[in-house]
């Protein structure tokens, strides 16, 4: 190739700036990494009928998940300032089956 012009842009120039990763396809954000091992927990999460606020963060809740779907809706309201805690969640769903099972309404 004598003569010829680096920076021409023809097909062989474009052939000669590829670059392979030796160790595969790299994950592309911080995001998919997390995804990685966010969306299977997710999905046995679901499996299990329990359904989390989000996709992200899912891993973890899965990893801390004791009391089932209560304990994955009322997460966001755990502070120990306030004194909530998932010590809290039995009583909390005792609570709630009464209230259902009374005959109470609160509208007429």
């Amino acid at each position: 190739m004598t003569g010829h012009d680096p920076g021409c842009g023809c097909y062989g120039c474009k052939l000669r700036s590829i670059q392979f990763n030796p160790r595969g396809p790299a994950a592309q954000t911080l995001t998919e990494r997390r995804w990685d091992t966010d969306m299977p927990a997710y999905a046995r999460l679901r499996n299990d009928g329990i359904q989390p606020r989000h996709i992200d963060g899912s891993a973890q809740l899965e990893a801390s998940l004791v009391h089932g779907q209560a304990e994955a809706d009322m997460c966001h309201l755990f502070d120990a300032e306030k004194g909530f805690s998932r010590d809290d969640i039995p009583r909390v769903q005792e609570s709630f089956a009464e209230a259902q099972a009374s005959e109470w309404r609160p509208v007429a």
